[in-house]
């Protein structure tokens, strides 16, 4: 939330620190977020994107940028 506060910005605070704890929890068993994965999370959470959205966008990220095999 202090990288990247606007996300949260319509959240009261007893919703930010659901997520604040969350982000901790998942912080310390080794995630390191970027802000396309507060994001989705945040969007899944709100129901703003189905939980088969949330991993596919994972999985590509994870993926990560496609790379071209012309030449």
């Amino acid at each position: 939330m202090t990288l990247w506060p606007d996300p949260f910005v319509d959240l009261d605070e007893a919703r930010r620190d659901v997520f604040r704890q969350a982000f901790a929890s998942q912080y310390l068993s080794g995630w390191e977020p970027n802000r396309a994965d507060v994001v989705d999370l945040l969007n899944l959470k709100r129901g703003v994107i189905t939980r088969d959205e949330y991993l596919q966008r994972i999985r590509l990220r994870a993926q990560g940028p496609m790379t071209s095999a012309a030449g």
